[in-house]
């Protein structure tokens, strides 16, 4: 769980610098985290569906808070929680981990005014491989639909942790919505995790 917290904050540092400056002032946005009933992540707002299979365990509301550096406290005020929200220029909605195994799942977005989805895959790619205490092999580039939309698609192999990454990634209303699958068993798990989203 740790690496897969790790190497999602990764997409994060990618894209410093990526975009420009967005300093208009802006009324606060509605935000859709989506939710999760049982074993089955709905979010209208990206139009995602995502079902669990028995051995996978979605990450809490205080786990995606803490990613998001929202202290326990705010999240017993919605309004206040979905405030903080807003203003984060990095959001995770989901997450969930394959218990045996550490495979897991990351839905976040990130704000890059001024950059576009080229940019955004590129630094991503740049960043990853670049990496001195990690060692990313790109795979594949390419597309990929996945819960009826069409995303940019980079998957890698790091040798250091002996994972399998695939990232999608889309813009959605002046973000870039990411998906970073992580396998501990090789590339082909990752196709088996893609099946979990409709």
């Amino acid at each position: 769980t740790l690496l897969l917290i790790v190497l999602a904050g990764m997409m994060l540092i990618t894209l410093t610098g990526c975009g420009k400056e967005d300093n208009e002032s802006k009324e606060e946005e509605k935000v859709d985290l989506g939710k999760w009933n049982e074993n089955v992540y709905t979010n209208e707002y990206l139009g995602m569906k995502i079902t669990l299979p028995e051995g996978w365990t979605a990450a809490t509301d205080e786990q995606i808070a803490k990613l998001m550096n929202i202290g326990e406290e705010v999240l017993k005020d919605e309004g206040k929680y979905m405030s903080e929200v807003a203003k984060q220029t990095s959001r995770y909605y989901a997450s969930a981990t394959e218990d045996a195994t550490g495979s897991g799942i990351i839905v976040m977005s990130e704000k890059t005014p001024g950059a576009t989805l080229d940019d955004y895959v590129k630094a991503l790619k740049t960043q990853l491989t670049s990496m001195t205490q990690m060692s990313y092999k790109v795979t594949h580039e390419g597309e990929a639909k996945l819960s009826g939309t069409t995303w940019s698609t980079l998957t890698l192999t790091e040798t250091t942790y002996g994972v399998a990454q695939r990232y999608y990634v889309c813009e959605k209303d002046g973000s870039f919505v990411g998906i970073i699958l992580t396998s501990s068993n090789g590339e082909e798990k990752l196709d088996t995790i893609a099946k979990f989203f409709e």
